[in-house]
């Protein structure tokens, strides 16, 4: 599985398999920052607000100028109440 199958499984709301699909990727490419915002954003839908934000910070520091990414982040803060962080996130 590619990160681009991940993200359509994401897209159609299939986020176990989207889930198993994201690790995979990442079983061949560690570093492969569309899995892990994925993972993330699957995390962010589950609640697990302090795994996506781990998640989403490993993916910046990988990959500082990717936009999405930030977003992500921007939404995870957000969703924790923290709107100073989300707003530096964006």
């Amino acid at each position: 599985m590619s990160s681009s199958n991940a993200q359509a499984l994401f897209q159609q709301g299939r986020f176990d398999e989207a889930e198993r699909a994201a690790g995979a990727s990442l079983q061949r490419q560690p570093r492969d920052v569309e899995s892990i915002n994925v993972l993330a954003l699957i995390a962010l839908r589950r609640g697990q607000l302090a795994q996506a934000r781990q998640l989403l910070e490993s993916s910046v520091a990988i990959a500082p100028d990717l936009a999405p990414t930030h977003h992500y982040l921007g939404r995870v803060h957000d969703a924790g109440g923290n709107a100073e962080g989300a707003v530096a996130a964006h």
